[in-house]
């Protein structure tokens, strides 16, 4: 298993209902592929920690390179797992200005 996060810039007409709507999907989305974790919108940047097999990861990381809501996906950190940090969440938002949560677990 791995541990993978990244940060983006969000498209302008990202808003509120956009990100309930992700947090929605992507929940339904990564327990169907046994992918957890968080994201996190600071209003300009996403966040986001993804957690899970490798192979599942990094094919839900090729979807969102792709994805118009966003853009300039830069890939921070990617480590090797056994556990999870987010075992019970298919997708969590988090809310705060920063990515200090994230960088913290990154480093565990």
């Amino acid at each position: 298993m791995i541990r993978l996060f990244y940060v983006s810039t969000a498209s302008a007409s990202v808003d509120q209902k956009t990100i309930d709507q992700i947090v929605t999907k992507s929940n339904v989305w990564n327990v169907e592929h046994d992918i957890t974790g968080a994201l996190s919108f600071n209003g300009k940047n996403f966040g986001q920690i993804l957690e899970g097999p490798e192979a599942n990861v990094l094919m839900l990381m090729d979807l969102l390179k792709s994805d118009k809501r966003h853009s300039g996906l830069v890939e921070i950190r990617r480590i090797s797992i056994t556990q999870r940090a987010f075992y019970d969440w298919g997708l969590k938002l988090i809310e705060g200005p920063d990515f200090k949560d994230f960088i913290a677990i990154m480093h565990e």
